[in-house]
């Protein structure tokens, strides 16, 4: 009996150290993460239209706005909206989100049905476009998932480009 209570401690030390390297492996990607080199860009001169044809910069104007880069068959795009949406609705008002898709063959009714499955406010929804281009060629966008977060002042504090439900919506609550 004690030999099988010191081989199942042993298993979850084993278990707690493959953990802990694993998130200092997150965090030495996150550190090196080239989307971090834009902290603190000011994102500003871009004129995003929507698939509604909106462009309510106005809606922007003095509030911290994470811009995400996504497109609608990703994965792990759709978990940061769905997670956006959570913290949207716990803090109504307070940040707005400009959604930039970067998949060329995604059309606007696309992505106004991804919008729809999963309920998501009417934030800014950009399908691709030249300015989209033009965004992802200032910022060195790679991939998808790569999220800015600017404060009142356009300035950004937080960049990533791994999936950060947690880094983000801490970041978020520091500057809302």
């Amino acid at each position: 009996m004690r030999m099988l209570a010191l081989a199942v401690l042993a298993l979850l030390l084993a278990s707690c150290a493959r953990q802990s390297t694993a998130e200092q492996l997150v965090n030495r990607l996150y550190e090196n993460d080239p989307a971090r080199k834009n902290i603190g860009r000011e994102i500003s001169g871009y004129s995003f239209t929507g698939i509604a044809g909106e462009n309510p910069s106005w809606r922007i104007i003095g509030k911290p706005v994470i811009y995400e880069t996504f497109f609608v068959d990703c994965p792990g795009c759709v978990e940061m909206i769905q997670h956006y949406t959570q913290l949207y609705r716990e803090h109504p008002g307070e940040f707005e989100v400009v959604l930039l898709d970067i998949k060329e063959s995604d059309s606007e009714e696309y992505i106004l049905s991804l919008k729809e499955r999963l309920d998501a406010p009417d934030w800014l929804w950009v399908p691709y476009s030249a300015e989209v281009r033009r965004f992802m060629d200032d910022f060195k966008v790679l991939a998808p998932d790569t999220t800015y977060l600017v404060d009142r002042e356009r300035e950004v504090v937080y960049a990533d480009s791994l999936l950060a439900n947690e880094r983000v919506t801490e970041a978020l609550l520091k500057v809302i």
